[in-house]
C-alpha cells in the first residue's frame, strides 16, 4: 500500500487511521505523520509480513481502514498492489536458456 498526502494540511488537521487485514490490526495510528512529510510515499505491507497475509475461507483478502479518534480527515490510500506467488512443481527455466546457462559454466 502506498500513502501520500495529496494536499497541504493545516496544523489543526490530521489524517490518522488504523489498517486492518482480514480483521487483524496491521497498522496502528499510521502510516506516518503525513502532515509533516507532504507528498512522501511509503509502502507498509510486503510478502514478508508476519503473520503472512492469506485469503480467508472464501478466498478473499479484506482490507479496511478506520479513522482514529484524533483524526479529523478521512483515511486515504493512494495505491494498493497485490501480488500472489505462484509455486511451480518443476523448474521453469531451461538450464540451457540465455543468461542462466552463462552463469552455470
Amino acid at each position: 500500500m502506498h500513502f501520500a498526502e495529496h494536499q497541504e494540511i493545516n496544523s489543526n488537521q490530521s489524517r490518522v487511521f488504523n489498517l486492518y487485514i482480514n480483521g487483524d490490526l496491521w497498522l496502528s495510528n499510521g502510516p506516518l505523520p503525513l502532515d509533516q512529510y507532504p507528498f512522501r510515499i511509503t509502502s507498509v505491507i510486503s510478502s514478508t509480513s508476519d503473520p503472512p497475509i492469506t485469503p480467508d475461507s472464501g478466498g478473499k483478502i479484506q482490507v479496511w481502514i478506520n479513522s482514529t479518534g484524533t483524526s479529523n480527515l478521512v483515511p486515504l490510500i493512494n495505491a494498493m498492489e497485490i501480488y500472489m506467488v505462484k509455486k511451480h512443481s518443476r523448474q521453469t527455466t531451461d538450464e540451457n536458456d540465455g543468461i542462466y546457462a552463462q552463469f552455470q559454466k
